[in-house]
C-alpha cells in the first residue's frame, strides 16, 4: 500500500491547507498515470484476444484444410477401390461368358457328331441327299476322318 499523506487523497484533514494546489496536481498526475496503465492493460488484453483469435482462426483453417485433404484422399482411395471392384466384376462376367460359349460349342459339337453317326440308310431320294450334304458339312467342320 502507498504511504501517502491523507491530503494526497483529496481530503481536507491536513494541517497544511496552503499546499492544496500542489496536492491537487499530484493527485491529478497520479490519476492520469493510473488511467494510462488501465488503458494499456485493456489494449494488451484486446491485442492478446485478437492475436489468439487470429491464431485460432489460422489453426482452424489449417485443421479444415487438413480434414478436406484427408477426405479427398479417402474419396480417391474409395474411387480406386470401386474401379478395381468394377473391373473384377467385368473380368468375371467375361470369364463366365467365355465358359458359356465353350459349353454351347461343346453341346453343338456333341449334337453334330451324334447326328453324323446316325444311320441314314433307310432314307430315300431328297431326304437321303440332304442327309449326305449335312454329313459332309459336319465332317469338314470338325475335320472328321470317318
Amino acid at each position: 500500500m502507498l504511504d501517502l499523506p491523507i491530503c494526497s487523497l483529496g481530503l481536507d484533514t491536513c494541517d497544511d491547507v496552503g499546499n492544496d494546489d500542489e496536492e491537487d496536481e499530484v493527485q491529478e498526475i497520479r490519476r492520469l498515470i493510473g488511467r494510462d496503465k488501465a488503458k494499456d492493460g485493456a489494449k494488451k488484453k484486446r491485442s492478446r484476444a485478437t492475436g489468439s483469435s487470429s491464431m485460432k482462426d489460422e489453426a482452424l483453417v489449417r485443421l479444415m484444410v487438413s480434414e478436406m485433404a484427408t477426405q479427398n484422399e479417402r474419396a480417391i482411395e474409395m474411387q480406386k477401390e470401386e474401379r478395381l471392384a468394377y473391373l473384377e466384376i467385368k473380368r468375371r462376367e467375361v470369364e463366365c461368358r467365355k465358359r458359356e460359349i465353350a459349353n454351347q460349342d461343346y453341346r453343338q459339337r456333341h449334337e453334330d457328331i451324334r447326328f453324323y453317326i446316325q444311320p441314314y440308310d433307310h432314307l430315300v431320294g431328297d431326304a437321303r441327299a440332304a442327309m449326305e450334304e449335312l454329313r459332309a458339312e459336319i465332317k469338314a467342320k470338325y475335320n472328321l476322318s470317318y
